[in-house]
């Protein structure tokens, strides 16, 4: 995420003073794009939506982020930008060369802390190093910049692999029943970048993560369970690395952030959004 400096100011607070959009968003018809943009709107704040697919909405800029001319207009009169735009997910195994004009900052697989991390795929080195550019656009005094380390977003909208959907639409749980990820489900990703893009002081570069609960996948199958889905275990190996719980004290203090939807809450407001669940149920609830 990127802001001006100097106009670190609560966008609540000024959009009665202004109509023209003051954040932009990048991705914003991807996953957690479109839950920041509908909370934005919500809540009253100016927005203009940016992304490659066209779109009619008249508040919107179709921009492919490679092309510099594109995103610098997209940019124009924006106070902040929210950067969710590039390759989605760590199975989009990039292969060499990539040209690459942007790169996305919202996550970095395998992340505990927040201290400096290593990469053990090319879709975390993509993370760790648009880190790295906003925390040295930010030492420059170029634009005030935070990264927010998203754990595992899942809900409504999710286009590319999810265990939980998968679950949810019957098919067979192949995970290691131990195998723990950091979930959060898609609102409480899209509340914490907007905490961060109205926050009035400046971040300086910093990273935050921002998670939900930390479970292993047998408590994900149970609450699939729980609304009466019967669960088929075929377990196999993990599709990604087991890494430890994320330390959140720095989205508490910062954002003043904190998870709402826990795993049960957010597996049955998927489930009711896709509308395959009742089909499946073994019990009345």
């Amino acid at each position: 995420m990127l802001r001006r400096p100097g106009l670190l100011r609560s966008l609540r607070l000024s959009r009665a003073l202004s109509t023209r959009p003051q954040l932009l968003i990048t991705g914003a018809t991807g996953l957690v794009g479109q839950r920041v943009c509908d909370q934005l709107e919500a809540q009253g704040i100016a927005l203009r939506r940016c992304d490659r697919p066209p779109s009619q909405d008249g508040n919107y800029v179709q921009c492919d982020l490679a092309d510099a001319a594109a995103l610098r207009e997209a940019c124009r009169d924006c106070d902040a930008v929210v950067h969710l735009g590039g390759v989605s997910g760590p199975g989009c195994v990039f292969e060499p060369p990539v040209d690459a004009g942007c790169v996305a900052a919202t996550n970095v697989i395998g992340t505990m802390n927040e201290s400096p991390v290593n990469a053990v795929d090319t879709y975390a080195a993509s993370k760790i190093a648009g880190e790295q550019l906003c925390r040295a656009y930010a030492a420059e005094g170029l634009v005030d910049t935070v990264s927010l380390r998203l754990g595992w977003v899942y809900g409504p909208g999710r286009t590319t692999g999810c265990d939980v959907r998968g679950l949810l639409q019957g098919e067979p749980s192949s995970l290691d029943p131990a195998h723990a990820r950091n979930y959060i489900y898609v609102d409480d990703a899209a509340t914490a970048l907007i905490s961060a893009a109205v926050r009035p002081d400046p971040f300086a570069g910093m990273a935050v993560n921002v998670s939900g609960e930390y479970v292993a996948h047998q408590e994900v199958e149970q609450a699939v369970e729980s609304l009466g889905c019967a669960v088929e275990r075929q377990h196999a190996a993990a599709p990604d690395p087991l890494v430890g719980k994320m330390d959140l004290t720095r989205a508490a203090a910062e954002l003043d952030w904190r998870p709402r939807i826990k795993i049960e809450e957010g597996v049955s407001k998927y489930a009711k959004h896709l509308g395959v669940f009742a089909s499946r149920r073994r019990t009345p609830i």
